[in-house]
Parts: structure tokens; sequence; C-alpha cells
């Protein structure tokens, strides 16, 4: 097994590995303005 070919596996595996995600602010002027809201729906959606 050669460079190239421990690459290509290593690359696969972090393809199957990668989980898209979002980041949602739950500070208080966010949370005041529904930010909570927002992120549940993103929990549900997932």
């Amino acid at each position: 097994m050669d460079l190239k070919e421990l690459k290509a596996i290593a690359t696969k595996e972090h393809q199957k590995q990668a989980k898209p995600y979002i980041r949602c602010c739950t500070v208080g002027s966010c949370l005041s303005t529904n930010g909570l809201a927002v992120k549940e729906q993103f929990g549900r959606s997932s």
C-alpha cells in the first residue's frame, strides 16, 4: 500500500464521518428574540 492509496482511504473515511452542523447563538439577547425556538427547530429537523 502506498501513500496515494492511504490518502484515498483517509478521504473516503473522512467523508463518511463528516456531519453537517449549524451553530445557533444561545446568549441572553438571542434567547430574548426567540433564539431558543430556532435552536430547537434545528434539533427536530436533523
